[in-house]
């Protein structure tokens, strides 16, 4: 335990001595991309099912209606296979 103490000493100490707050560059330029970019409204979306009707969503989405591609496995929704 006491070593372990002496090291959180000298790590302390060590970094101290560092300015680990400086910036690079200045904070006069913060933000520019984020003001620069058109402001753009977001569109109405569906409302998400919740509990059974989730369960019940899910279910068909990977069992039942699924279409099998002459025998290999079925890729996931984010593959980029026929990409």
């Amino acid at each position: 335990m006491k070593i372990y103490q002496k090291a959180i000493i000298l790590l302390t100490i060590k970094f101290d001595d560092i300015d680990y707050l400086r910036v690079h560059g200045s904070l006069t330029r913060a933000g520019k991309v984020r003001n620069q970019t058109p402001k753009v409204e977001k569109l109405p979306k569906k409302k998400k099912l919740t509990g059974r009707a989730k369960m019940r969503f899910l279910y068909n989405k990977r069992f039942v209606h699924v279409v099998e591609e002459q025998g290999r496995r079925r890729a996931g929704p984010n593959s980029n296979k026929n990409k």
